[in-house]
């Protein structure tokens, strides 16, 4: 066989580009003939010298040793072979390499708008201006529509991107009121018939544009006869989702099954979700990636429940991996099954022993589970982070460790203000209010009574008692703790709690006939049987008024019903005198 004759330039580009696999567009080919054919000296037509300088450009492009020498070699060899795959690929590799992301999407833009019939380079262009410049994008991407008018004789991989430009345009088109119009004229004009009308991608795009236009479409009906442009567009998204389902109603693709149940997540259809994943599994019970992936759903549903009935079964399976007993896990913890997560946490640990999110889940298992130390100790040798920090700062406290408890919380209000001052929420600070109490610190829960007020508001009734009864059980700032108190009964009149807050500020000033009232409502809104710090309000209410019987019943109550916040010594003290007092007015 002959070859053609041309420079020695190309020649060698040649012989290095044949070593290379997988360069898409074949080019090699276009200087070869089959061995029968026999040709005289000729030299290269235009399209040959393209192809020979592509050849050329890509060649040199994998020898140069500087990454700005690379990429414009790269981009010489798309500029004169722009259907080329590989060149693409690694020049898009470069933008992570060297963060020459603005030079390269430039070059790739002015390219695609030239060779609107370059599919692949059309789309990584579209792909790269997507969030950077959506004027360009769309006029590439509506360019390349117009330049394929044979795309119904395109071969299935050519077919595949061409629907990709077509479900980022629609994408594109959703974003804008504007051009809901152009979304759906284009959804119109490509999607029916049974090419692109049965491309899972397409249809998908189809669904998510009307659904973003059925949200923000004009809802008046057109003569106040025909639909509204509302009512058009979220029939449409309908149909597309039938289309889905009918079209795909048991997929064996596992790429497709998956992008179902995300596309049904992402539209609110947890039902649809479901049934989908579970009509998979009734055909493949034993397929455990199935299993993962519905366990996963119920998890993001927050129904924990079932997320830990599912990863029960997972875990029989012998194809289980340490990553899903830390799935399993994260499940059971949030259910309340707290012994089945810390069994899970630790089957994770065994694997993976530095890892310091199963070691911190496990802490928070036996925190649940009322093993302070042990939770203490798992987080010992984990970082001082925010919630490390408040953790222990919980642990602390139940251990009875206030002053320790007082100091984390400082260092973990801290931490989150150097790294993300949105963790400190209103319950953090109401726990700090609650650990200045505890440690007679007025000025801290001033404080932080004032930060909860100037973030917050104290128009959430919860908030208001929280504070309220913090200052009168601190005795302090009294006036404004029945006032605050007083809203939340005002919004929230069934709450026992509040009752007994009332009670208790009204205590503090010394106005018992009212206080007994309001602690006789919070024990009948409770029950016949009230907790241990309405009881102990009680008890000390009736002693102050001479009821002595009925402050021992109210104490012994307390006593019996022990909470983590009852005083016991201070309580027997109490009940000692209260049998003094009865003692004494016996003997008289």
């Amino acid at each position: 066989m002959k070859r053609l004759n041309f420079s020695r330039k190309y020649a060698v580009a040649l012989l290095l580009f044949i070593s290379i696999a997988g360069y898409s567009s074949d080019i090699r080919y276009d200087f070869f003939e089959p061995e029968s054919a026999v040709y005289g000296d000729c030299t290269l037509n235009t399209a040959e010298k393209r192809k020979a300088d592509a050849l050329a450009s890509f060649a040199i492009a994998l020898t140069c040793n500087k990454p700005e020498d690379t990429i414009v070699r790269l981009i010489g060899t798309l500029k004169n072979d722009p259907d080329a795959e590989l060149p693409i690929r690694l020049l898009l590799n470069q933008i992570s390499n060297t963060g020459e992301a603005e030079k390269i999407t430039r070059a790739l833009s002015e390219i695609a708008e030239a060779n609107p019939q370059a599919l692949k380079l059309n789309l990584a262009a579209i792909l790269m201006l997507k969030d950077q410049n959506r004027k360009r994008c769309i006029d590439i991407a509506e360019n390349c529509l117009k330049g394929c008018s044979d795309w119904k004789k395109f071969n299935p991989a050519d077919m595949k991107v061409f629907c990709s430009i077509i479900s980022v345009l629609g994408s594109m088109y959703g974003t804008d009121k504007t051009d809901f119009s152009k979304g759906d004229a284009l959804f119109e004009d490509y999607l029916d018939n049974n090419i692109i009308g049965h491309n899972y991608n397409a249809l998908e795009s189809a669904a998510l544009f009307y659904h973003q236009a059925g949200e923000r479409g004009d809802s008046k009906p057109f003569l106040w006869v025909f639909e509204s442009d509302k009512d058009k567009y979220l029939r449409k998204k309908q149909e597309y989702l039938t289309r889905i389902k009918d079209y795909f109603p048991n997929t064996e693709d596992k790429n497709i099954l998956s992008a179902m149940v995300a596309l049904y997540e992402s539209l609110g259809l947890e039902k649809e979700a479901e049934e989908t994943l579970l009509r998979r599994i009734l055909v493949e019970p034993s397929d455990i990636r199935l299993l993962v992936k519905l366990a996963g759903l119920y998890f993001k549903q927050k129904d924990f429940t079932k997320a830990a009935a599912v990863w029960r079964t997972v875990i029989k399976n012998p194809g289980v991996t340490p990553e899903m007993y830390l799935g399993y896990g994260d499940a059971a913890f949030y259910a309340g099954y707290y012994a089945e997560a810390g069994n899970a946490y630790e089957a994770y640990l065994k694997d993976n022993p530095g890892s310091g999110i199963a070691r911190f889940m496990l802490a928070m298992v036996r925190f649940e589970q009322g093993e302070f130390k042990k939770t203490l100790s798992l987080l010992h040798y984990l970082p001082d982070n925010f919630m490390v920090l408040k953790i222990r700062a919980m642990a602390e406290d139940r251990l009875g460790n206030e002053r320790e408890a007082l100091e984390l919380m400082l260092q973990a209000e801290s931490a989150a203000l150097q790294t993300d001052p949105n963790l400190l929420d209103n319950v953090f600070y109401l726990f700090m209010v609650v650990m200045a109490e505890k440690n007679n610190k007025p000025d801290l829960v001033n404080k932080y009574a004032a930060l909860i007020e100037q973030k917050f508001s104290l128009q959430d009734p919860m908030l208001a008692n929280a504070i309220g009864y913090t200052y009168a059980d601190m005795n302090i700032k009294l006036a404004e703790a029945e006032k605050l108190i007083r809203y939340a009964l005002e919004k929230d009149p069934e709450k026992p709690e509040y009752y007994d807050s009332m009670a208790w500020v009204l205590y503090r000033k010394e106005k018992f006939n009212e206080a007994l009232s309001y602690i006789n409502s919070s024990i009948e809104k409770q029950g016949k049987l009230p907790n241990a710090i309405i009881a102990d309000h009680a008890g000390d209410i009736n002693f102050a008024l001479g009821n002595t019987d009925e402050a021992v019943k109210y104490w012994k109550t307390a006593l019996q019903t022990y909470s983590r916040e009852t005083d016991v010594p201070k309580i027997e003290e109490k009940l000692k005198k209260a049998a003094e007092k009865i003692n004494a007015a016996a003997k008289k």
